[in-house]
């Protein structure tokens, strides 16, 4: 529940700050393009998250192996979708974009991971962490804030957050570890 409350309250304080201390310009601009990564996020995660909490418990040996093959079989999404910024953008932000939603991407994948063992407190973690990296970058370079800047940061932000999860999981069986699948 605490999940629920505080990246909503981060959110918000992102935007207050964007609002009051920049621009409502930007702000407006920065939401499109997070709309964009989010609606890109949701649809390479569609119903992944129930179908391997759904699988983990009838196969509790397969942990691993279950996560790794949803984690590849998606990801051609995710590169279509990146593409098809690249091509739209076709500029730094484009580039920029792209990493992002490909950072989101890892970031998710560990969700189902976090649910079945009620991992929630790194989540947490992960959250303030990225919003930490965030808030810092915006007061260092708020003399040269822009879209792209922003967006750079907020790349780095959910960077921050995907390496939280890989860092902890890494000694776990859920290692950011991609394998060719078998054909």
């Amino acid at each position: 529940a605490l999940k629920q409350t505080i990246v909503p309250a981060l959110g918000l304080l992102f935007s207050w700050i964007i609002t009051r201390k920049f621009s409502l310009t930007l702000w407006g601009e920065i939401t499109q393009i997070t709309l964009l990564v989010n609606l890109i996020s949701h649809l390479c995660e569609w119903g992944s998250t129930q179908y391997l909490l759904k699988e983990f418990s009838a196969k509790p040996a397969a942990i691993k192996a279950l996560w790794q093959k949803c984690l590849v079989d998606r990801i051609s999404f995710l590169l279509i979708a990146c593409l098809g910024i690249l091509i739209y953008f076709h500029n730094t932000i484009g580039v920029i974009v792209a990493c992002w939603c490909v950072a989101d991407y890892v970031y998710q994948s560990y969700e189902p991971v976090i649910s079945f063992y009620k991992k929630f407190a790194i989540s947490i973690w992960a959250e303030v962490a990225g919003t930490m990296v965030l808030l810092v970058l915006l007061f260092v370079f708020r003399a040269n804030i822009d879209l792209r800047t922003v967006l750079l940061f907020l790349m780095i932000s959910d960077i921050c957050k995907t390496v939280v999860m890989i860092l902890f999981f890494r000694s776990n069986q859920f290692s950011f570890n991609i394998q060719v699948p078998q054909l």
